[in-house]
């Protein structure tokens, strides 16, 4: 692009119509290629936001399936004694 002279950036009108088309163009590149950043942007949000959700319907289902083992132990020992897992050699 051509450097211009002072009475162009002052007086546009004085200014060829080509540079005048230049600087629109880039003024609609730059908008463009900012809208575009936004949209990067909000997709990455998105996805972030996605795999939060994923996480804790994850941890849900850990906490969900801790608490029906917890719920079969009770169920298969007998009240009032408390059983101590074995963890030495068998003798004998």
């Amino acid at each position: 692009m051509p450097i211009k002279p002072l009475s162009c950036l002052t007086h546009p009108t004085e200014c060829p119509t080509s540079w005048v088309c230049e600087e629109e163009e880039e003024k609609e590149r730059r908008k463009e290629e900012e809208e575009e950043e936004e949209e990067e942007e909000e997709e990455e949000e998105e996805e972030e936001e996605e795999e939060e959700e994923e996480e804790e319907e994850e941890e849900e289902e850990k906490e969900e399936e801790e608490e029906e083992e917890e719920e079969e132990e009770e169920e298969t020992t007998t009240p009032g004694i408390i059983y101590i897992p074995f963890r030495g050699k068998h003798v004998g």
